[in-house]
């Protein structure tokens, strides 16, 4: 099965291929037109799963919720949901404009305002002046701290969000932080670091540094171990030079992938690593969103 390129085509007008990418899906009509649903749309059924409240998410399913339990409104879990949605255009099920704005009224700070603002375009209920001051408020933010081992993750969602609201072109060079790699973290970070790489102002000088870990992407990617997360594989999936393909992907880290799938109600997701018990929407999000899988 090929999965690399699934994401090839940026919607929001940003550099293709990165974090503003839709789902090249297959035709939903068959030859005979006869309707049948996409696998992003049996992805947003499942979403179901996660839902605890009007316009609530748990980050994970199965929940851990006791019924009577008031909802926690985690706007990163919503994020990832009502991005998985919106892929299928079906963003505006998903979120709860009545209940971000009541989020907008509290004055987040600036990721809950870029968050929230994320949310109601993807609802297509836009707030420009939510959009413009927590566009602001992330680019003076990117400019100052650049990309460190702590924030990297981090900064790929902010950018992500950035571009979503069309600030692509605002964006600056950022300088990257070039930091010892002495243990697996390291390197976790310092591919998470290189994933950013059409973004570093400094991305010669960071391939340089870490060549080390370009070459070990390669070699995680051929055949990753029992103890691999699925962010690490996003990550090494997205180090420039990994030696992956457009061929499609090993077989060994399809088999890994595929042992990674799927909890009751909710087939189509990713849980963080093998053996754990729930299903995440951030690593689904991590996987659909880069490229590495395609919903089935």
């Amino acid at each position: 099965m090929t999965r690399r390129g699934a994401l090839s085509v940026g919607r929001f007008g940003a550099r293709p291929g990165r974090f503003t990418a839709v789902f090249a899906m297959a035709a939903a009509l068959s030859v005979s037109g006869c309707a049948g649903p996409s696998g992003m749309d049996r992805v947003v059924d499942e979403l179901n799963s996660f839902r605890v409240g009007d316009g609530a998410y748990s980050p994970v399913t199965p929940t851990g919720r006791n019924e009577g339990d008031d909802p926690v409104h985690d706007m990163s879990a919503l994020y990832f949901a009502a991005a998985l949605a919106d892929s299928s255009g079906r963003g505006s099920e998903v979120v709860s404009v009545e209940k971000v704005r009541e989020y907008v009224a509290t004055q987040p700070g600036c990721d809950g305002a870029l968050f929230a603002a994320s949310l109601l375009h993807i609802a297509q209920e836009r707030d420009k002046a939510l959009e413009k001051n927590a566009a602001s408020c992330s680019i003076k933010r990117l400019t100052s701290d650049g990309v460190t081992q702590m924030n990297a993750e981090g900064t790929g969602l902010t950018i992500q969000m950035l571009e979503r609201l069309g600030y692509a072109d605002d964006i600056p060079p950022l300088k990257a932080e070039l930091f010892d790699v002495d243990d697996r973290t390291d390197r976790y970070h310092a591919w998470q670091t290189l994933a950013l790489a059409p973004y570093l102002a400094n991305k010669t000088e960071a391939l340089q540094h870490f060549d080390s870990q370009v070459a070990e992407s390669s070699e995680f990617l051929e055949s990753p171990d029992s103890k691999a997360l699925v962010g690490e594989i996003v990550a090494a999936y997205q180090v420039p030079g990994n030696g992956i393909g457009e061929a499609g992907l090993p077989d060994t880290l399809e088999s890994w992938l595929d042992k990674a799938r799927g909890c009751e109600g909710a087939e189509q997701f990713y849980r963080p690593f093998q053996s754990a018990d729930v299903c995440t929407l951030k690593e689904t999000w991590a996987a659909f969103s880069s490229g590495l899988v395609n919903p089935k």
